[in-house]
């Protein structure tokens, strides 16, 4: 059974926390470079960060697993076309 919050008379379910991956962490998990990473964005081609402090971005984990998925999932298409 999922958790709930009250919220007035309703009960929502919980959600879980998003998890933000800072720039070195993105650049080990791509395993590309900076570079790369901030051109795909100017293309809209990456997911953009988003503002988590003064000065500070990061990219939200859901955003790269996608982008990941569907990269994935394009290069296994490919390799099924006769």
């Amino acid at each position: 059974m999922r958790e709930t919050k009250n919220v007035g008379e309703v009960n929502e379910p919980i959600q879980p926390m998003q998890t933000f991956i800072r720039l070195p962490e993105l650049l080990r998990l791509t395993g590309m470079s900076r570079s790369w990473i901030y051109k795909e964005m100017a293309e809209c081609r990456f997911p953009y960060p988003v503002k988590i402090g003064l000065r500070c971005v990061a990219w939200p984990a859901s955003a790269i697993v996608e982008w990941q998925r569907l990269h994935i999932d394009a290069a296994q298409k490919k390799q099924e076309r006769p």
